[in-house]
């Protein structure tokens, strides 16, 4: 599945991720939503083609900074962009860390729609 106004939601948190997935469906987007790390790279390696991974970075299980480090060893998943949109004081740092598009902290839904607007 590929579509050009796609978006990959990664949040283990229903709370957040249900909310997110509506907000995004209500721009417009296509939303997958993974509950874990391990259920994104499923999908992804199952042929969804999303135009931007939105990922949480504390997850159980596979961390967000795990998920990325096995995108970025895919070359058939190292071109998607990744938003990391978590908590925490070092999100910038992590960010840069992990050479992702951008970032975003939790709860600037604001700053994330912007965000993913931008690279959707």
């Amino acid at each position: 599945m590929s579509a050009s106004h796609s978006i990959l939601l990664v949040e283990d948190d229903e709370y957040q991720r249900e909310p997110l997935a509506i907000l995004f469906r209500l721009e417009g987007y296509l939303v997958v939503a993974a509950a874990s790390a391990d259920e994104g790279l499923a999908l992804l390696d199952g042929g969804f083609a999303p135009c931007v991974i939105v990922l949480d970075l504390a997850m159980p299980g596979m961390s967000g900074e795990q998920f990325r480090e096995a995108q970025l060893l895919d070359p058939a998943l190292s071109h998607i962009p990744v938003i990391l949109y978590s908590g925490g004081d070092d999100l910038a740092h992590v960010a840069r860390s992990l050479g992702v598009a951008a970032h975003a902290s939790k709860p600037d839904a604001d700053r994330l729609l912007a965000l993913v607007a931008a690279h959707c």
